[in-house]
């Protein structure tokens, strides 16, 4: 299955940070979209990790064929800062 990618802003101030969307070409039965997005959140949660950065489910996810994360806004200004300083982000 083939699907797409889209990254924008989320724009509720309560929960700012980058918008990481997976839009799936087909409507798939419940079971499959949660294993789905537990294959997709580890795959992240690990690999960002690697950069300092935390995921977390985006449950404000209007359409069905959408698994949608959210990355806080507070990694970023974390790796901006300390690009700024030369340093590197510890782990």
């Amino acid at each position: 299955m083939q699907t797409q990618l889209k990254v924008s802003v989320n724009k509720n101030p309560t929960k700012e940070g980058i918008k990481v969307q997976f839009i799936l070409p087909e409507m798939v039965d419940d079971d499959k979209k949660a294993s789905i997005s537990q294959k997709l959140q580890t795959k992240l949660s690990q690999n960002l990790a690697n950069h300092n950065m935390t995921i977390s489910m985006d449950t404000d996810v209007p359409d069905p064929n959408v698994i949608g994360f959210l990355i806080p806004i507070q990694d970023i200004k974390l790796i901006i800062k300390n690009a700024l300083r030369g340093e590197e982000t510890q782990i």
